[in-house]
């Protein structure tokens, strides 16, 4: 019985023992575990210190290249307007010793003047492009545009270049083809230069011929192919013309020169507008580039107004009319009095906005045109005290036309936001000054009051591309309208497709209704040309009029956008 006992407590304290051992033990790693709990914090908090300082070194780095981006951008703004406004002036001046009597010498040398004038502002036009694309701007604004007035231009600017080296220049189209088109025309129109100068700089003798044609397989493209018969491009060397500051290699292609930009800018402004660019070339036989881009049809209802070619309107036409120049350059504003001698047009100056200003209160214009950069007051800022004067005077708006040197994209809707009725970029020719003239003058927008169109404000600024201008208390309004605009179109494009003409015909008239109610004045006349070819069997223009609904409903929603950013 003892060594029982004796046994048991000998168990017992065993048991303690090992007990103790075991907490020891667990002390040790609590222990343990605590200094790795509070190293762990150490380690922490100086991965918060590193992080920190990772975030002020990011912030620092981003501001940084912001500032570049920034002072790159401005040095290119600036640099564009220091060349842009000498250019207008010798370009001018040189359109206008054309137009005097010049012995053959005299005009051998002037037309070799106005020629690298032209070329001049093609390369800085390039330039300016290219250091938008590689900043990431590329923006592509479709817009109803005349194919016709794009091929004029563009013969106008190949002649030139062309004679020189006694080239012959072509333009070849399918005589059936719509020439009026939705697209980014200012892009479409640089692409094909492009290409037509690459193709002149690299033809010795030959032609150059300029092909336009519809791609109908498919989703529609319209194609501009330009075909020389100059050196030609061997077929290794085919894919990498199209890469930045890269041409051809061999060393008779690089005896002409060229900084190998623009095939470059064509490519990827043919890609941002969703099409393609192509190349087919035979060694020492010529080549084809091709531009492939999607551009519809503007609905049959507003063709006829994209025809109207007002660069022709001689002066015994022109509408009379008082202008207000304000230029602090002499020269420029002797390029306007000599631009705009023959036609029935009172021409006063201002040297600057401020003088301008002073000019207004005595005297009414119809048009003023405006220069940006000018000492004592800036363009900018007198135009933005015309509009307060006029918030406050009310009476008839002052047409303000910005001429200017800058020639950015983003600077041209700043302008527009400013207060400016259009923006007319140099350097310009005789032809663009009188045009825009005209079509200012002629344009309607100004014309009207909110006070006199009601509702129809609504429609009237939507489709006028100025949003912003809607009344307040039309612009709750909008939400709604926009849902039934974008329901019955859709509904619309269903009945057609499903064959219900009687569906698509109520529809139709309903819509009208309400866009004639708020002053959708484009969209009353797109539906009910609609509606007409529907009727007269002619589906192929009905699909055509969608196609440029779609486009429509789509600015519309750009610029519902605008109006409520700017609430």
């Amino acid at each position: 019985m003892q060594l029982m006992e004796n046994k048991i407590e000998l168990d017992g304290q065993r048991r303690i023992e090992e007990l103790e051992d075991e907490c020891r033990y667990l002390q040790k790693k609590i222990a343990r575990l605590q200094g790795q709990l509070l190293h762990q914090k150490e380690i922490d908090a100086i991965n918060r210190r590193l992080l920190q300082q990772a975030n002020v070194k990011i912030q620092h780095y981003h501001e940084q290249g912001r500032l570049e981006d920034r002072s790159k951008s401005d040095f290119l703004a600036n640099m564009s307007h220091e060349i842009r406004t000498p250019l207008n002036i010798i370009l001018g001046m040189a359109n206008l010793l054309a137009e005097t009597e010049l012995d053959l010498t005299q005009s051998q040398y002037l037309s070799s003047l106005r020629l690298t004038g032209r070329q001049l502002m093609e390369i800085l036009n390039n330039v300016l492009e290219f250091s938008r694309i590689e900043a990431g701007k590329i923006a592509v604004e479709p817009e109803p545009f005349s194919l016709q007035k794009i091929i004029d231009q563009l013969e106008a600017s190949a002649l030139p270049l062309c004679l020189q080296k006694k080239l012959d220049f072509h333009v070849e189209r399918d005589p059936s083809l719509v020439m009026e088109r939705v697209g980014d025309s200012l892009k479409i129109f640089q692409i094909v230069l492009n290409l037509i100068n690459n193709a002149v700089k690299f033809t010795q003798k030959g032609s150059i011929t300029l092909k336009i044609s519809e791609e109908l397989s498919g989703e529609p493209n319209l194609i501009f192919s330009v075909v020389d018969t100059g050196i030609g491009i061997a077929e290794d060397q085919q894919e990498i013309i199209f890469e930045r500051f890269v041409q051809a290699g061999t060393s008779q292609v690089q005896q002409y020169g060229g900084a190998g930009l623009g095939l470059s800018i064509s490519q990827k402004l043919t890609r941002a507008m969703g099409g393609r660019l192509t190349v087919r070339s035979t060694l020492g036989k010529g080549s084809i580039f091709s531009c492939f881009l999607s551009l519809p049809p503007v609905a049959t209802s507003a063709r006829k107004e994209l025809r109207v070619d007002v660069s022709l309107v001689p002066p015994k036409d022109f509408p009379k009319m008082k202008i207000l120049a304000v230029d602090d350059t002499r020269e420029n504003i002797d390029v306007f009095k000599a631009y705009l001698k023959d036609y029935p047009v009172e021409l006063d100056t201002a040297e600057n906005g401020f003088v301008a200003l002073n000019a207004i209160e005595k005297k009414s214009y119809d048009i003023i045109l405006m220069d940006i950069r000018m000492p004592v007051m800036d363009g900018i800022t007198a135009t933005k005290k015309i509009r307060k004067n006029e918030e406050r005077k009310g009476g008839h708006p002052q047409v303000v036309l910005a001429v200017t040197a800058h020639a950015f994209q983003e600077q041209k809707k700043n302008f527009i936001q400013a207060g400016f009725d259009g923006v007319l970029t140099k350097p310009f020719f005789k032809r663009e000054l009188l045009q825009t003239i005209y079509t200012l003058k002629n344009s309607s927008k100004k014309d009207q009051s909110d006070a006199v169109m009601g509702n129809k404000a609504l429609g009237y600024w939507f489709e006028n591309e100025h949003p912003d201008e809607i009344p307040e208390t039309l612009k709750e309004l909008i939400p709604d309208v926009l849902q039934t605009i974008d329901s019955d179109l859709h509904t619309m494009k269903l009945a057609l497709e499903k064959k219900d003409y009687e569906l698509l015909y109520s529809t139709s008239h309903s819509l009208r209704g309400m866009s004639g109610m708020f002053g959708f004045t484009k969209l009353a006349t797109l539906v009910a040309d609609l509606s007409k070819s529907v009727k007269t069997g002619n589906l192929v223009v009905a699909e055509e009029i969608f196609v440029v609904l779609d486009v429509y409903l789509t600015r519309l929603g750009e610029r519902r956008v605008t109006v409520f950013e700017s609430s």
